[in-house]
């Protein structure tokens, strides 16, 4: 996908996001050099390291085209910072396939809580092979969680604080496009392939608005998602 970068307060990049077409989702930390009071500055180019933070294929073909969305926030709980990571997983190279194949993609939150640049415990090795912070499966499904109110509908299942995923639930449904936060609510548009033969339908297929609180994983106003019409939407801006 594009790559996602952060800056320091100073305008320094220290950070860098960017997922692939693997199912993976990797964090690229530069951390800056140091400079005495000569001027003389010390190169950190040998210390920049990339990392898998997330292996999230678990086996399915899942792709990432488009860049991720990073929030800086701390944990209201125990206030902890982390960057919040938000991705969405779909074929963008063949956006009519897989209609009714086994492939489900998600919108992806991951927090990130390794937000100190050049830090050791930012190198995630494991005797030479590198190891990603998150798989598939620590990523805890709301989907089911509409109204934060109702803990039977799956609203009771955000046991840690890694974050969420959200399941594109329409057969053949893709995230082509990357993620918008505002306010604590985050805007992502998806495409649903179209259905041949069936009356009414739109044959180039059709676009969806989703609506989630960055927080939890709930439904904005208690609705997943908005139909917003024929065709491969773009992705929201301000």
């Amino acid at each position: 996908s594009d790559v996602t970068l952060l800056e320091t307060d100073s305008g320094i990049l220290h950070r860098i996001y960017v997922g692939d077409t693997a199912g993976n989702v990797w964090r690229a930390d530069t951390p800056s050099g140091t400079c005495d009071g000569d001027e003389t500055c010390t190169d950190q180019r040998e210390n920049w390291f990339a990392s898998r933070l997330g292996d999230l294929a678990n086996s399915n073909d899942i792709r990432f085209f488009h860049a991720p969305d990073v929030v800086q926030a701390k944990d209201e709980t125990t206030g902890t910072f982390f960057d919040g990571v938000l991705i969405q997983s779909g074929n963008r190279a063949d956006p009519l396939n897989n209609r009714f194949t086994a492939v489900q993609n998600y919108l992806y939150y991951m927090r990130d809580y390794e937000v100190v640049s050049g830090a050791s415990s930012v190198i995630k090795e494991d005797g030479g092979s590198e190891v990603a912070q998150y798989e598939a499966t620590d990523i805890i499904d709301r989907t089911a969680c509409i109204d934060p109110n109702n803990p039977e509908a799956g609203c009771n299942s955000l046991t840690n604080n890694f974050g969420w995923k959200i399941k594109l639930g329409s057969p053949g449904e893709k995230g082509l496009s990357t993620p918008l936060v505002d306010f604590g609510r985050v805007f992502s548009s998806t495409y649903v392939p179209g259905s041949a033969g069936v009356c009414g339908a739109s044959p180039e297929g059709n676009g969806k608005l989703y609506l989630t609180n960055l927080k939890d994983g709930t439904a904005v106003g208690n609705q997943r998602s908005y139909e917003l019409g024929p065709g491969i939407p773009p992705s929201p801006v301000i």
